[in-house]
C-alpha cells in the first residue's frame, strides 16, 4: 500500500467521523426543538408598583375607622418612606420572628437577618404589603427596609 492510499484513508475515516457527528448533532436538534426544550422561559410576574403612603395618613386612617381603612389599605402593597425605628425585635423561638416597629406599625421583613443594622433611631424606608389592624398594630410583612439614615449598628458577620 503506497502513502497516496493512506493518505486517501485517513482522510476519509476523518470525514466520515465528522459526518457522522454532524449527523447526530442533527438530529439531537432536531429532537430538542420537537420536545419543546427550546421554547422561552415564561415571563416573571411584575408586581404593580407599592402605593406610596405618608405614615401619619396611614395611622390616621386607622384610627379614625379600622374597617373603612382595611378596605382602602389591607392587601396592597405599600411604600412608607423615612420613618423612624421606634422598636426592634428578635425572637429566636421556632419561627425565627423579626420585627420593627414605627409608630403603631408593625413590620416583618421578608427575609430573617434583614434587620442585623438596624437599631432603634434608624430611618427607614419600608416597602410591605398590609395586612390590616392585629393586636394594636397595623401589620405589615414581607417588607423590604432600606436603612436610609441614623444610628446603625455592625452586621453581626464583622
Amino acid at each position: 500500500m503506497g502513502a497516496g492510499q493512506a493518505v486517501a484513508r485517513d482522510w476519509f475515516s476523518r470525514s466520515s467521523c465528522s459526518i457522522v457527528a454532524c449527523f447526530l448533532l442533527a438530529a439531537l436538534s432536531v429532537l430538542t426543538v420537537c420536545s419543546g426544550g427550546l421554547e422561552a422561559p415564561l415571563a416573571p410576574t411584575i408586581e404593580d408598583a407599592p402605593c406610596e403612603i405618608a405614615l401619619i395618613e396611614l395611622i390616621s386612617a386607622y384610627d379614625k375607622d379600622s374597617a373603612t381603612a382595611d378596605l382602602a389599605y389591607k392587601g396592597k402593597r405599600l411604600y412608607l418612606c423615612s420613618c423612624i425605628v421606634e422598636k426592634v425585635s428578635r425572637q429566636t423561638n421556632q419561627n425565627f420572628e423579626e420585627s420593627i416597629t414605627v409608630g403603631e406599625i408593625k413590620c416583618m421583613p421578608k427575609y430573617f437577618g434583614m434587620l442585623d443594622t438596624i437599631t432603634q433611631g434608624t430611618i427607614v424606608d419600608i416597602i410591605g404589603d398590609c395586612h390590616g389592624m392585629m393586636f394594636g398594630y397595623i401589620l405589615f410583612r414581607n417588607c423590604w427596609i432600606k436603612v436610609v439614615g441614623g444610628p446603625t449598628t455592625a452586621p453581626s458577620s464583622y
